[in-house]
């Protein structure tokens, strides 16, 4: 039998160390395994689209979006290895799940396909500076099978 999840969800670039602190006290418990759903919203940075744009006025755009693809695809993969292998030290099993995605359809997506999560907590950075608006949230909490938490900052 599958041990059911605990779904940490989380803005990219957040700082994680805290909530990650909640969530394993909390997942030992419950007894339980965490799944963190890190989500980095469709929203392209300034910095990347200007160097993009610089690139592309130089008549080298294609060597700047494999650039750009290549550094950040390769930023991400080894922030998420480091993650994986520093909360997996925590003696609680971590997975991690990135995702590029507004932040409803991250967590519909996710939990529409992964049926071993007992309890969604959003982190506070989700519940309070993205676009998961109140209605968002309550049709979430409507479709969802499991309760979903909002973390606050202290």
């Amino acid at each position: 039998m599958n041990k059911k999840h605990l779904l940490l969800t989380a803005l990219w670039g957040e700082r994680l160390d805290e909530i990650f602190q909640y969530t394993k006290e909390l997942a030992k418990i419950m007894n339980k395994d965490i799944t963190m759903l890190l989500i980095h919203p469709k929203k392209r940075k300034f910095e990347d689209l200007m160097t993009a744009v610089t690139f592309a006025e130089a008549s080298e755009s294609n060597t700047a979006v494999e650039l750009l693809q290549t550094n950040q695809n390769e930023i991400i993969q080894k922030n998420l290895k480091d993650l994986k292998e520093k909360y997996n030290q925590s003696g609680i099993k971590v997975d991690i799940v990135y995702t590029e995605n507004t932040v409803y359809n991250a967590i519909d997506n996710f939990l529409r396909k992964n049926e071993h999560i007992e309890m969604v907590l959003l982190s506070p950075e989700i519940t309070v500076n993205s676009e998961l608006s109140a209605r968002k949230l309550k049709n979430l909490i409507k479709h969802a099978c499991c309760p979903i938490v909002t973390m606050t900052k202290k």
